[in-house]
């Protein structure tokens, strides 16, 4: 009775956890001053840049000190939020799709 059974396994999708977990490249101590505009520290900031390039410089540094967090935290934007909830609602719609009896209780 030792039948292997083929199992289709898509790894392009990531796990919910893996989705959860703090943005690596940020440390307490780039919180003290704000970023200097620089073209090679944008990438890591591009969703939120366009809405940063709208502000002159006084909107910019002030909102920077309202974004300062008690904890030491990158304050995530509204734009990571919704595209961090749709790859959760996403890879939950794919995985019913692939289950159509688990889902139903």
């Amino acid at each position: 009775m030792n039948r292997s059974i083929p199992v289709e396994v898509d790894e392009s999708e990531p796990y919910p956890s893996q989705l959860l977990k703090p943005i690596p490249e940020y440390s307490p101590e780039e919180e003290s001053e704000p970023p200097a505009p620089n073209i090679r520290n944008m990438a890591p900031n591009s969703l939120s840049a366009p809405t940063m390039l709208h502000n002159s410089s006084g909107d910019f540094s002030q909102a920077h000190s309202t974004l300062k967090l008690a904890n030491h935290q990158r304050p995530v934007s509204r734009q990571v939020t919704c595209l961090r909830t749709q790859v959760l609602e996403d890879s939950e719609d794919s995985f019913c799709r692939r289950h159509p009896g688990l889902g139903k209780a």
